[in-house]
C-alpha cells in the first residue's frame, strides 16, 4: 500500500532524493564494477517511481473552489517556494537590473519633433573652418568633371555620358576609365 506524504515531506523527498542505501545517484559514473552500477541505477529508478507514485500535489476535494486558479494543481507547493525565495536571494543596494532581465518590448523612433527639440550643436567659426578644410582634404581633387551636356563615349560610341576626363576633356564612360581616360594615364 502506498504511503501518502504531506506537502512538506514531499518537498523534503524531492530536495534530498538520495538512494535508499545512502549513496547519491550521481555516484553511478564513478563505480568501476558494472553490476554495482546497474544495481545502483535500478535503485535510483525504483526511488524515482516510488516518488512519482506517491507524490500528488493536487487535492481532488478542493478542485471546484480552485477552478479559476491556473496554479491550482501545485498552489500549496508554489506558495511554499515563493515564501522561501527571499531567504535564498537577498539583493543588496548596489544591484543593477540588466536589460536582458527587463527587456523593452516597445518601439522608439527618432521622430522629427525630438530632433528639432534637441537641435544641433553650434560650432565656433574656427571649428567650422577647420571642419570644412578637413572634409575638403579628405575628398581630394575631383578627377572627373561633370558637364550638363551629354555626348557619346569617345571609345565605345554607343553610350551617352556626361563624365569627362579631367586632363583632356573627352567624354568617357565608366567601363573605359575609373578616374581618367586610358590615353591620359600613360
Amino acid at each position: 500500500m502506498a504511503r501518502h506524504y504531506s506537502t512538506q515531506e514531499a518537498l523534503d523527498i524531492i530536495m534530498h532524493s538520495d538512494c535508499e542505501d545512502g549513496s547519491s545517484s550521481s555516484s553511478v559514473d564513478s563505480e568501476a564494477d558494472t553490476e554495482e552500477a546497474s544495481e545502483s541505477t535500478e535503485d535510483a529508478s525504483e526511488r524515482f517511481h516510488q516518488i512519482s507514485r506517491t507524490l500528488r500535489f493536487d487535492d481532488k476535494l478542493s478542485r471546484p473552489r480552485r477552478r479559476d486558479d491556473k496554479l491550482a494543481a501545485f498552489r500549496k507547493v508554489w506558495d511554499m517556494w515563493t515564501h522561501r525565495l527571499p531567504m535564498l536571494f537577498s539583493p543588496f543596494s548596489d544591484v543593477c537590473v540588466d536589460e536582458q532581465l527587463v527587456p523593452f518590448r516597445g518601439m522608439r523612433m527618432l521622430v522629427t519633433p525630438h530632433i528639432k527639440k534637441r537641435g544641433r550643436l553650434t560650432r565656433s567659426s574656427a571649428a567650422a573652418t577647420m571642419m570644412s578644410d578637413l572634409q575638403g582634404a579628405a575628398a581630394g581633387p575631383s578627377l572627373i568633371s561633370e558637364r550638363k551636356s551629354r555626348r557619346q563615349c569617345h571609345f565605345c560610341m554607343d553610350r551617352r555620358v556626361c563624365s569627362t576626363c579631367c586632363k583632356c576633356g573627352k567624354f568617357i564612360c565608366k567601363d573605359h576609365s575609373l578616374s581618367i581616360c586610358s590615353p591620359c594615364s600613360t
